[in-house]
Parts: structure tokens; sequence; C-alpha cells
């Protein structure tokens, strides 16, 4: 949903991959146009194939299944989080790196909406359509629980336990509770807000409230992995 400069290519190998992820990104954009245009369920991954001239078997080589062309920034998303809750990011707090990356995706998010009244309402009713979809509901609470086992493992790798150990799950499970409050508060404002800017600012403050209280739990976790 989220469109991004492409990195600069590098030789044969970095024109080759630059030119998958602008391939990926076209294939999710049509997708996510013709979903909010038609409905998630009237539109097949066929249609999405024919509107981007490629074969059906592309898309699929791109995505696992129809619901991924929707939450395309999973990927992404996961990388961000090993990045920032592992043994890389041992500066900032579990709450403080979390944050990082939510406020990232939603700055994405309002880049290219800021001012954009109109095009700021497609978030309305892409919002709506995931709400509408029990497929999309069900892929959401997936990506959520995803993303939660890789924050459990890289919070795990920092600290030197096993991913399955309660701290790490107990943490994670918190920490990915601050994205689901960003996301109900991106729903409201979506809806609510008088534009972009103000459903920004509002959003933004929501996520950094609820980091402020898990931030206060998760304070003895470092103490607590030392102690193991």
């Amino acid at each position: 949903m989220v469109e991004h400069a492409p990195a600069k290519a590098s030789g044969p190998t970095g024109l080759r991959e630059r030119k998958k992820r602008e391939t990926r990104q076209h294939i999710s954009n049509t997708a996510t146009a013709l979903f909010l245009e038609h409905g998630f369920d009237q539109v097949r991954v066929a249609d999405v194939a024919a509107a981007c001239d490629v074969s059906e078997k592309t898309v699929y080589n791109y995505f696992a299944n129809k619901e991924s062309l929707v939450f395309d920034r999973e990927p992404a998303m996961a990388a961000l989080i090993r990045e920032t809750l592992g043994p890389d990011g041992a500066g900032r707090s579990p709450a403080e790196a979390i944050v990082e990356v939510i406020c990232k995706e939603i700055e994405l998010l309002f880049a290219e909406r800021e001012g954009n009244d109109s095009d700021f309402q497609r978030v309305s009713r892409f919002l709506d359509m995931i709400e509408e979809s029990p497929s999309l509901r069900t892929a959401q609470r997936d990506l959520m629980d995803h993303l939660a086992q890789v924050a459990a493992s890289a919070m795990a790798h920092r600290a030197g336990l096993d991913p399955l150990d309660p701290e790490p799950q107990a943490a994670a499970s918190a920490l990915i509770g601050i994205w689901s409050v960003s996301m109900r508060a991106l729903r409201r404002e979506a809806s609510n807000a008088d534009g972009p800017s103000g459903a920004r600012t509002a959003v933004l403050a929501d996520t950094r409230r609820a980091a402020r209280l898990i931030g206060a739990g998760l304070a003895s976790f470092a103490t607590t992995a030392r102690d193991q």
C-alpha cells in the first residue's frame, strides 16, 4: 500500500533486485486499487495479473496468497523488527525500538498524503476493507502473531535466552500490542480527522502513549534476562 523510492542500482545484480522490487510494488499497488474499487472478494488473483500484464504465476512468485497482496509490508516490517530489537539495537529499550519501527511505517503511510484529503480517504476505505473481509481479518491476526514471534526471537537473541522462554514471549506480545493500538488509532482518525496532518499527529501520539506504558512494564526485561 505504501510506495517507496527504489534504491539505487549497483551493477547488474543491483539492477535486477531493483526491478524485482519495482515489479512487486507495482503488483501490490495494482491489487490494492482493484480491491478498493471492486471489493476484495470480487477480485481474483488472475484479475490482478491481467491488470499488471503478467502471468498469474508471476504474481505468486512474489506473493504467497491473495491476502499477502494487501499486507505487502510484512517482509519489510519483520526485517525492521529484527534489526531494532536484536543485538544491533541494544542501545535502545525494546519499547523505544518498536516505536521507531511503528512510527517509520506511519510516516511512510502519510508521506504522500500530507495535504491530500481525497487520497487520504483511501486509507479509511482500505481499513474498512480489511474489517469487512473475514479472510483479511484472519490474515491480519496471523501477521501480528508472526511479527510477535519475530520480535520474541530478536529479543531472545539480544538477551541470550531461548525465544520460547516466557520473558521474550511476554515482552514481544506486549510490544506488538503497541502496533495494534496504532492500527486502531489509524482507523479511528482515518474516519474522523479533518485531514492527513491531524490524523498523523493523533496516531503518533497514541502510539507513544501506549509505548510509555509498555516501556515501564518492560523496564526489568534486561535485568530478568541477566538473572537467568
